[in-house]
Order: structure tokens, then sequence, then C-alpha cells
């Protein structure tokens, strides 16, 4: 006699520790975090074999909270010091008054920044690289539109 199918499917919790919601950068996509952990990479250990361990645990406490942009500048100035992104240019124009490096500076997710990161130009990128792109850009202002005023913006 074969067993019957559950009614319901479920599913097992991806990562150790307590399951909490995975987050999303867009409607259909999921934070780059979260696919590096899937792949079995960890951030927190990117960011300490580039000596920013403190860096990250002041980026996670402030996460889903309303940073003043003061705090967050003095944030990405220390972490551009030591990495030196090849959007640098972009930020520092950005901080320097230019309106097209800021809005450029702004539309850029965390997909998009992790490809400039890797070196990955937009000339040089594959269907499945603008996919996460395009995906990113339409989710994130839908996700920011549906939150309530004031529930944060990190």
């Amino acid at each position: 006699m074969s067993k019957r199918p559950a009614a319901t499917a479920s599913f097992q919790f991806p990562f150790e520790g307590r399951p909490k919601p995975l987050q999303r950068t867009g409607l259909f996509l999921l934070n780059a975090e979260v696919y590096l952990k899937l792949a079995g990479m960890s951030p927190q250990a990117a960011f300490a074999g580039e000596g920013l361990s403190a860096l990250y645990r002041r980026l996670k406490r402030l996460q889903g909270r309303t940073v003043r942009p003061s705090i967050m500048l003095k944030i990405f100035t220390e972490l551009f010091q030591r990495l030196n992104p090849p959007f640098r240019g972009d930020f520092d124009k950005a901080l320097a008054g230019d309106a097209v490096a800021l809005a450029r500076i702004g539309r850029m997710g965390g997909f998009e920044s992790a490809l400039l990161g890797f070196g990955v130009q937009p000339e040089e990128r594959k269907r499945r690289h603008w996919y996460l792109v395009v995906m990113e850009r339409a989710g994130s202002r839908t996700i920011a539109l549906s939150k309530p005023a004031g529930t944060g913006n990190v």
C-alpha cells in the first residue's frame, strides 16, 4: 500500500538557527546575502577576511532601521577606503554634489553594486546578471512603496 501524499507541502528552512523570514530585495528576488548563504558563503566571513568585522556588525545592527544619512555616509566612507570599489568615483562625485552621480548611486541595488565590485561592467553582463539587476530595481521600488512610513531604509 502506498503512502498518501500530504495535503500541504512542507519545506525545511535552509539555514542553521531559528527560522525567520528570508530577506527580499524585490517582490520575487531574495536578498544577495540569502543567495550567498545558500551557496555556502558567509558574508560575515568575507568582511572578517578584509578586517571589517566591526563594520559588518554595525551594518547588521542597523539593518531594517531608519538611519540618518550622516551615519550611513560614515560607514560607506570607511568601507570604500578599505575596499575601493570600481564605483568609488561615482560615490565621491555624489558626495561633492553631482546630481547625475547621486542618481546613479541611488539606483544601484545590492546585486548591481556586487557585480560592479566583482568587475562585471554593464557591457559585459550576461542575461542572468541583467535579470538580477532589473528584478531588483523593479521589486525594490514596489516593496518600498508598500512599507509603512518609518519602518526602515537599510
